[in-house]
Parts: C-alpha cells; structure tokens; sequence
C-alpha cells in the first residue's frame, strides 16, 4: 500500500467512524462531527471519550486515560497489533487490497515497534545499519524532508521522512534499516517501519557527550531542532519522535544528567479547537510530568501570529534582533508540584508546607494568583469600567493607582454580552495602546447550569494562560440562579474554587450590592464573601467623583482608597452623523488607611463582625452627621461565638469576646452606640 493510500484511509471520517461504532455506541456531543460513548481502553461509567470527525484529519482523545490517534491508532490499541496489522483491517473495512503491497512503504507509523507481535508478519530492526548500505533515492522521493537519528554513539539508527498531505498538513514516516518475515519470505532492507521503544532524542550523542552544565532546549519538530540550533549556537537542541503524542513512547534518560533549571520546554504555540486534545496541549503536561522543575518558552499570545507557531517561525520573524533577548523575555520556570494527589484531592505533609512557593501578586496588596476578589457597588457606580481599566492596565504592566503590579494575562467575562464592551477597549487602546495579553469572552455565559460554558472557560482561561479572570457580573454568570441561596451561591462558588485551582489564575467577580445597604455590601448569601481574599467597595460620590475602598485584603490593604472619575470621549460618528461615545476611567488619586497593629484574635473579630453585618444590618448616625452600616452587639456576640471558636466554656467565651472588643475600641478601629456596632473606616 503506497504513502498515499495511507494518507486516504487516515483522512477519511466516515470510515473511521464505521470503525469505532464498531466497539464503542456513539452519541453526538453538541454537533456532527463530534461525538462521545465510554472509552473502550479502560473502565468508566460516564463518557469521557470523544470522536473528532474533523475534515481531513478524524481522531480520538480519552481524557479519562489520554489515549489519542487515528484510525490506525485506535485499531492498533483495541486490537493490540502493530501498523501492518492494522493496515490490513482498516483497509479491508474500506474495501482496499493489501496483498500486493510494497515491503518499502507498506506500514509505517509512529506506534509500529520493532518487533511483531504476529507470526505473519515480523519485523527485527539491526541498529546500526551497515555502514556502507544506504536507502534507494526512491524512499525519499515524496518528502519534503528527512531527518537522519542516531545512537548515544553517533552511529546512525534510522531516519524520519515528512511527507506532505493534500489538505497543506504533513504526517511522517519512519525508516529502518532490518529483517521482515512476512508469510513466510524473510528480507533485509530498508522497510517503513519504527525502531523499538523507547525511541531516541534527536541528537541524542550531542546530550550524551554534553558537559552536565550545559544548557538544552527541547523543542517540538525535527525542523525546529534544526532551527533552533542555528539561533542558539550556545545550547544543545533536541527533540522526539512524532510530536505531541509519543513524547511517553521516548528515552528521554540523557536529559537526566542536565540540571532541571538549564533544560527549557519550547512547544508550539498551538491555538484551542475548543478542546485540548492535540498539539501542546498534550506535549506539555506530559513532558512536564517528566521535568517538573524545568524551564519553559512563555508562547503566550504567539498562536494569535500564526497557528502553531514555532522555533522555524522566529528564526523568519527576527531579522537583526537578537534571539536570547527574545528568549529571556519569555523565559518561565515550572514550579515542582508538592504533595501526594489521590484522585482530585492533594495531601501536603509538613515539608511539603515548608516548601510553599511565597505568595506573588497581580496587583501588589489586592490581587494575587489563586485567589478571589469581590468588587461590589450599586448600579451605575463605574465599578465594570473600573474593573476593565485594572485588568487592561495589568495585561500591559502598567501601575494600577500607583500600585506595583506584574504583567498579566486577561480573560475578561463580559457576560452581559458585546454591547458596549467594544468600544470601552476600543477607547482603552487609543489611551493606552494594544495589549496582547488581554483575551475577552463577550457573550450570555451560564456557569451555573451550564456545563459546557462552565468547560469551555476553563478550556479558554488554559489556551491563553490566563493569569486573571474576571468574571463580569456575578448575577449574568449564575443565570438565574438564587443568589440568596446556599445551594446556588455555593455552586457558584465551589466553581471558582476549581478554576482557580485548575488554572492558577486570580478570579475577580464584580458583584451587585445589596439593596439593604445602599448597594455597598455584596448581594446575597454569605458564603461568597466567606470565600473571598479580597472586597473592594465602590460607590459614586455626590460630586460625581467615585471611590474605591479596600475592605478586606489579606496583604493588610484594608481602608486603602482610589478614587477616579469617568471621562466621556468620542470614538468617531455613527450613520447619521452622531458622536460614537464611551466613558473611561481616569485615576483621580489613592489613599492609604492608617495602619494599625491588630492582633491574629483581632482580625477574626473583625471579619465575623463583617459577617455579622451582612446577615444583620442596620444603619447608625453619628455627631458628624454621617450614616454607617452597623450590627447589634449581639448578633456579633454569636458570631462570634460560632465562627471565632474562643472555647467551650460559656465564661471563657464571654471573656474573650469582651476582651477583644475593648481592644479593638481602644484602638479605634470599630466604634460603639447604643449597643450598636460599626467600623468607621468602611463609611
């Protein structure tokens, strides 16, 4: 059978298709071309194996067990055979002959090993060939470029031929030198067939030779190797055999002698087709697993140039520029994973906590990864435009109100949809420039009873490395769902858990306040604020100005204040002539609260006291003249008693309530009248 039927049988979706149904019931999963049933390579109950019948490039991806390929890969796993084997039945299911086929280039690919399992047709790889024994011209006549691998000795093993497919892709296959006994006839040759696994690093002599100090880049592509070597003269650069899905079938046991900071993972900047089956997304983590405290390339942002940009990419892109400046810029390290993982959950032993990486910031005292950020006002308060101006600043690296901050990567979550986002970027370009760094979902986004939209963002926030994810608003995000509700609220919140964890990014929710409290304290149940790290208050001020006030953050910002105004500006004229306008922020100012020593006890008392509040607010005025939102001692006094856990002796209780509050009194951090409570710093 010729390269070119190969490629046939490969691109057809239909009989790949007839194939599977064959072993797995199929459904549609949302379209035609994709579908799901329980995988049939290992136990599960609910379907985690999906079908891509994509136009001229039909495959499979398990996330249960990872299992990916095409037809022939799916044959050759249920069928436990080699690529010859599975030729033969692919082929018959299609209704194409094999018997006549040439030793040359019948089978071939990435999955055949050196040895057969069936007694019809076997193959024994002799590495290295003999010196002076070279293939026919004519191996090489269909490709684009052939790639020669040899031992840790540098004596030649094997080669690897691309070829190009009709639809502007490429597949690849091998070529060894060997013995293959098929019905009976043995020959010795040149046949398509792969060496035994493990397969070698390409160029693996260099690694093995290397100084242990030296410093390797690893990239994705023989042709990126090559390309990759010429940009970095200084580096020794190798790569694997047949991409993103045999980086386990590799020894990759040279790398072993390097030290995991001077190994670097430079994988192709592959763009999501809305799952992460291919490409980087499974090279990386599987290659990550390996060398957890290696080096990586930074490609975000690079898929946006060119699909699946790579090392050959830059060579072409950088003219005059330096390639270790560029190399630097985006140089990232992985962070060794601590713990034990039993299924979802993580288990750290008391080491493990002493090795915790120290906690980072997006926005240095309010935002930092992992964690959560509520930013809750009344209607019309600018807290959305608030909210899009820090984000946008961050994924330039701008100071946000003077603040300190690291360049971010945005996914922003208009969940209200496009109307009116557009021209509020449009008008944050012209101010600030673009940024490549800011993604935006501008559309109806369902992450409460949804689960499609709920993977898709965790899809999204994964593709673009998303650093940030701002979820605009919480009430459009839960879609109807009872925000005063334990249930509701806690589904929600249970979510942004798991994206948190799953991405490492910092949520922001910006949030309605609730009515009780003029719109100044989140709307609904509690266990959303329970949740937060941070609570930043805004409301609009009588003269038209607007304030942002830090409640709560943990790096002690408490009572810090931004203030900022929204400027009109025109964009150009619509149709008939009108102005095209939008407001911006414009920072007006910042003001630190006056800091005072509180004690562990101290701050408890104080977040149970926020709680309080919400649950039981009312409103005091004081001399001045002012209203502030307070609670009755008692509603504090059992707040206290539930959440801060003074003891179980009902005296011992009432001790060290009354001991806190007289201290926190002194210290005038909370005021009293009439047996009601508030905090004078939060207005």
């Amino acid at each position: 059978m010729t390269d070119a039927e190969l490629a046939q049988l490969r691109a057809n979706p239909s009989l790949f298709q007839a194939i599977v149904s064959r072993v797995v019931a199929l459904t549609r999963d949302g379209s035609a071309s994709r579908l799901k049933g329980c995988c049939p390579f290992h136990n599960e109950r609910t379907p985690s194996f999906k079908v891509f019948l994509d136009a001229g490039d039909p495959h499979f991806h398990c996330y249960g067990c990872n299992k990916h390929g095409s037809v022939f890969d799916f044959v050759m796993e249920h069928e436990r055979c080699d690529f010859s084997r599975a030729t033969e039945i692919v082929a018959r299911e299609a209704g194409v002959g094999t018997d006549n086929a040439n030793p040359r280039t019948n089978g071939g690919s990435h999955h055949a090993s050196g040895h057969s399992q069936h007694s019809d047709d076997e193959f024994h790889a002799i590495i290295p060939p003999p010196r002076d024994l070279h293939p026919e011209p004519s191996a090489f006549e269909n490709c684009t470029a052939y790639f020669e691998y040899v031992t840790a000795e540098g004596e030649r093993s094997h080669y690897v031929r691309r070829i190009p497919k009709s639809d502007g892709g490429k597949f690849f296959l091998p070529l060894t030198y060997g013995e293959r006994t098929r019905n009976g006839a043995t020959t010795r040759g040149w046949h398509t067939k792969a060496p035994p696994k493990p397969w070698p690093l390409y160029r693996v002599d260099r690694l093995t030779a290397a100084d242990p100090d030296a410093r390797v880049i690893v990239v994705e592509g023989e042709g990126c190797c090559d390309a990759a070597e010429r940009m970095f003269p200084d580096y020794i650069c190798t790569t694997w055999m047949y991409g993103a899905g045999s980086v386990d079938h590799t020894d990759w046991s040279p790398l072993q002698q390097f030290k995991p900071e001077n190994i670097i993972w430079w994988a192709d900047a592959d763009k999501s087709t809305g799952h992460v089956e291919k490409g980087c997304f499974i090279a990386t983590p599987a290659f990550r697993a390996k060398f957890p405290g290696a080096c990586y390339v930074d490609t975000a942002g690079l898929c946006d140039l060119k699909d699946g940009y790579d090392a050959k990419d830059l060579e072409g892109d950088l003219g005059d520029d330096d390639p270790e400046v560029w190399l630097k810029a985006r140089l990232g390290r992985w962070v060794p994973p601590r713990g034990t993982r039993h299924g979802n959950l993580t288990v750290f032993s008391v080491a493990d906590l002493d090795t915790a990486s120290p906690r980072g910031y997006l926005l240095k005292g309010i935002m930092s990864p992992g964690e959560l950020s509520l930013w809750v006002g009344p209607p019309k308060c600018g807290k959305s435009f608030l909210m899009l101006h820090i984000a946008y600043l961050l994924s330039l690296g701008r100071p946000v109100f003077g603040r300190r901050v690291k360049r971010t990567r945005v996914l922003y979550v208009a969940a209200e949809g496009e109307a009116g986002i557009a021209r509020r970027i449009e008008a944050l370009r012209r101010k600030h420039g673009d940024s490549r760094d800011f993604h935006l979902i501008a559309q109806p986004t369902d992450l409460f009873h949804d689960p499609g939209h709920k993977d898709d963002l965790k899809a999204a926030a994964k593709t673009c490395e998303a650093q940030l994810i701002v979820l605009d608003t919480v009430n459009r995000v839960l879609a109807g769902g009872d925000e005063n509700s334990s249930v509701d609220m806690g589904a929600l919140v249970l979510y942004m858990a798991g994206l948190r964890i799953q991405t490492e990014a910092h949520v922001a929710a910006v949030h309605h306040g609730s009515q009780i409290s003029g719109g100044t304290k989140p709307r609904g149940h509690s266990s959303l604020t329970g949740a937060d790290d941070a609570l930043v208050e805004v409301t609009k001020q009588e003269g038209g100005g607007h304030i942002a006030k830090v409640i709560h953050a943990k790096d002690d910002a408490d009572g810090d204040a931004f203030s900022f105004r929204l400027d009109r500006v025109e964009l150009g004229t619509d149709e008939d002539g009108d102005p095209i306008t939008t407001l911006i922020v414009e920072e007006a100012g910042a003001t630190k609260a006056r800091r005072v020593d509180l004690t562990d006890n101290e701050k408890t008392a104080l977040r149970v006291l926020d709680s309080a509040m919400l649950q039981h607010p009312t409103q005091v005025f004081t001399d001045d003249g002012k209203e502030h939102q307070a609670v009755h001692v008692d509603h504090w006094r059992e707040f206290f008693y539930r959440d801060a856990k003074p003891g179980e002796n009902q005296d011992t209780k009432k001790k060290a309530f009354q001991r806190v509050r007289d201290s926190l009194l002194r210290k005038e951090t909370i005021k009293s009248r009439d047996e009601y409570i508030w905090r004078p710093d939060m207005g």
